[in-house]
């Protein structure tokens, strides 16, 4: 018999595991309150009932590698093994008859194309942060072929979003008819959740950040107007990213029944966007960032960088930025309250999210006097699976005390719980509002720091997260009221 061991399952984990051994569930629970354990007590369980073998897959490498050791800390189980596409196909195949595999979906995915592996092998899959599994991921690929063998599949995620068409989406793809949800005030997890200070500091620009940005939203504004005679209406103050994107997949379609009047519409939206993320960078990164991604466009030949850089709201724009060699205002105040923290707390350990690599980079470099700071970025980024890894231990022994990540800091890494998180930018999502706060407060009662330039897209994005996170929220309470008593555990 297999057992666990290094562990006391939670009554709500017990609970929630008796009901996937039973049905394929969506498994619903806040970050840091243990959904890998409750995938190791199913999997125990299908082990130990001869029911065959158990495929657990994650996003990423480095997140595979991580799943892998809780498996090996937790169970008894002695053939445990990561799979991924750095294994030769032959040696992949062997592998696949382990007791547990880890592996990726991209790998998996792959595999079932050619005929390396047999998921009718496996009794269990379980699909972590699944709430990827939506259009074109392996996940939904996986989960297809695996709907053929009738096995069971469990969804792991904190946050599965706020959009209940796509919670929906999530539970076709993997068959699933069942959904455990725990929310951090629910009777069975509450008295594991670490309280959460949340402080919102807003920052005011400097009179040449807004000057720079008001010639950038001119130059918006220009195309904008001209966009009207392509039937183009929306309000300049009420205008997203995603409406650009769709008028754009609109004059894609003009094009292809033969208005070739549309080009030009074309061209015009993919200035709009390119002005867009200019005046996002300089408004939450910094004049630097700003210019060097202007800047980029003299080694481009299409008519949309070209009439940029011919602008002249947009050459004013640049001529200001070119010689101002300044951080932007949040670094100033990110260094004064790590400075303030770390004399207070010494042994305070600090995580900072930043959306783009150059801004994780000017944070290190900035704190680098004040503090201890690491980078942790993804493998597109440069940094390879093994320096992720041995960074996020060195954060966690206490080597550096403040990591600063993009995105890949956000998702299921099993980072030290630091004692404050920071958001030098925000983001409109509620799954990665959720996760980054996920990454604080785990063990102890943690601090979230808000740093939102006022007037800025920070500001918009910070309501709008708060808002996404509120309607999942209700989302979720909704599903869970809508449950009946005889599929739902909680």
């Amino acid at each position: 018999m297999v057992s666990i061991k290094g562990f006391e399952p939670r009554e709500y984990q017990r609970k929630i595991a008796d009901s996937c051994v039973r049905e394929n569930t969506l498994v619903v629970v806040p970050t840091g309150l243990g959904k890998t354990k409750i995938a190791i007590l199913v999997a125990v369980d299908i082990i130990n009932r001869d029911k065959g073998n158990i495929l657990f897959m994650t996003p990423t490498r480095p997140l595979a590698a991580q799943i892998q050791r809780e498996f090996i800390d937790h169970t008894d189980v002695k053939d445990i093994e990561l799979v991924t596409g750095v294994i030769s196909p032959s040696k992949r195949k062997e592998l696949y008859h382990s007791s547990i595999v880890v592996s990726t979906p991209q790998t998996i995915e792959n595999d079932i194309k050619n005929k390396f592996i047999d998921l009718s092998n496996f009794s269990l899959i379980v699909f972590d942060e699944v709430h990827r599994a939506v259009k074109n991921f392996a996940y939904t690929g996986v989960a297809k072929a695996y709907k053929k063998v009738k096995g069971r599949m469990i969804g792991l995620t904190a946050s599965p979003g706020e959009d209940i068409k796509k919670i929906e989406d999530i539970k076709n793809h993997l068959g699933i008819d069942h959904v455990e949800i725990r929310a951090e005030v629910d009777k069975d997890v509450k008295e594991y959740v670490q309280e959460k200070q949340i402080d919102n500091i807003k920052i005011t620009l400097p009179d040449y950040y807004l000057n720079i940005i008001a010639l950038l939203k001119n130059s918006y504004k220009k195309r904008l107007d001209q966009l009207e005679v392509y039937g183009y209406q929306k309000s300049v103050r009420y205008i997203r990213k995603t409406d650009i994107l769709d008028f754009q997949k609109y004059l894609q379609r003009q094009i292809k029944q033969g208005n070739k009047f549309a080009y030009s519409g074309i061209s015009l939206t993919a200035q709009l966007l390119k002005i867009s993320h200019a005046i996002e960078l300089i408004e939450t990164q910094g004049l630097k960032e700003c210019y060097v991604f202007l800047e980029a466009f003299k080694e481009e030949t299409t008519k949309a960088a070209k009439s940029i850089l011919s602008d002249g709201y947009v050459i004013k724009a640049m001529s200001a930025m070119k010689d101002l060699d300044v951080y932007h205002p949040k670094v100033d105040k990110l260094k004064e309250i790590i400075e303030e923290q770390l004399i207070d707390f010494p042994e305070t350990r600090v995580i900072i999210f930043a959306k783009f690599r150059a801004t994780t980079k000017a944070i290190c470099e900035a704190l680098s006097n004040v503090a201890k700071p690491i980078e942790l970025v993804g493998q597109k980024e440069g940094l390879k699976q093994s320096e992720q890894i041995q960074r996020i231990q060195d954060f966690g022994s206490g080597k550096y005390n403040v990591m600063v990540c993009t995105n890949v800091g956000e998702e299921g890494l099993d980072i030290a719980s630091a004692d404050v998180a920071i958001f030098y930018d925000q983001t409109g999502t509620s799954i990665r509002k959720i996760q980054r706060a996920g990454r604080v407060g785990r063990m102890q009662a943690g601090r979230i720091i808000n740093l939102i330039a006022r007037g800025t897209r920070d500001e918009s994005l910070y309501y709008a997260s708060n808002a996404n996170v509120k309607k999942m929220q209700s989302t979720l309470t909704g599903m869970k009221k809508n449950t009946t008593l005889g599929e739902f555990s909680g």
